[in-house]
């Protein structure tokens, strides 16, 4: 069983991979995927951009559920900790990607959220 500490940055965690995701889908809808409709529908590269868009959205997703799974039972095994760990180099990696283009919004869902997971490891 976690710590209450733990449980609590996880759950923390939770509510903003739920809210990057929401924000996320938002955002494709409302700005990129208008943005997109001149290169017209067949356009192999909008299709490809949108698909990855929303698969993004996704892995916001598994990790809110894998987040209020963990808050319950604790991160019990190395497969846990391999999935945990993958996520966050990975978020680690996109996010800097995306503050070299000064573009600061996405540090949330992306360093945010798999950063207050690793830390429950450590409470």
């Amino acid at each position: 069983m976690p710590s209450q500490v733990s449980s609590a940055l996880l759950r923390a965690a939770v509510a903003l991979n739920v809210i990057s995701f929401v924000g996320h889908t938002k955002l494709g809808f409302d700005e990129l995927f208008p943005a997109l409709k001149p290169l017209g529908p067949n356009n192999k590269n909008s299709f490809a951009l949108k698909m990855g868009w929303l698969e993004v959205n996704f892995t916001f997703l598994t990790m809110a559920i894998l987040c209020l799974k963990w808050a319950n039972t604790g991160i019990t095994d190395g497969y846990e900790k391999a999935v945990l760990n993958c996520i966050a180099v990975g978020q680690a990696y996109f996010g800097w990607r995306y503050m070299s283009m000064g573009m600061y919004a996405p540090m949330i869902a992306l360093w945010a959220t798999p950063g207050l997971a690793v830390a429950s490891q450590f409470v």
